[in-house]
């Protein structure tokens, strides 16, 4: 749905898009995203949209907002009570959605780009485990104690993404 939505702003704003899907994820390293959801059936994905309404060597202003479509906690199962809003752990991705759609009615006069990556924290037999060890895009290594800690994993990996654009902020 996210696709989708991000899609038709691109169309509607003329803005540029890329949806990196299961593959290209693999290929550029993107390990956090991928490890938080391999216990889902659906893929895993990151959603770039670019704005350019500054001028064309001005820096972008790069946000990134968590889409934890939906979050079980993993192996560190949420307990009742706690579980049952866990549709909602996507209010970041779901801000930049909004943000998008006022810099296309606003035409605001800066260069942005919105990283916005997508998973599910499911749990089956591939799931991440606690103690599991991941590579994240960056090099990193990162040990897993709590399969809980999704989001700041998959925003690891889109922030480390986003310094790659040469963001002024």
């Amino acid at each position: 749905y996210f696709e989708k939505v991000a899609r038709q702003l691109s169309k509607d704003y003329g803005y540029k898009i890329q949806v990196f899907d299961k593959d290209k994820l693999v290929k550029d390293g993107w390990g956090g995203l991928l490890a938080i959801n391999q216990g889902s059936y659906k893929p895993a994905k990151c959603i770039v949209v670019e704005y350019k309404g500054g001028n064309r060597n001005d820096k972008p202003i790069v946000l990134v907002g968590k889409g934890i479509i939906f979050d079980t906690g993993g192996y560190n199962l949420k307990p009742t009570k706690f579980i049952e809003d866990m549709h909602s752990d996507k209010a970041g991705a779901s801000a930049l959605i909004g943000v998008l759609s006022a810099i296309g009615e606003l035409k605001i006069k800066q260069n942005v780009i919105c990283i916005i990556p997508l998973a599910e924290n499911m749990i089956d037999g591939k799931a991440l485990r606690p103690d599991d060890v991941i590579t994240m895009l960056n090099g990193k290594t990162v040990e897993i104690t709590n399969t809980d800690a999704e989001g700041r994993v998959i925003l690891g990996d889109a922030l480390s993404y986003g310094s790659t654009l040469n963001p002024r902020y």
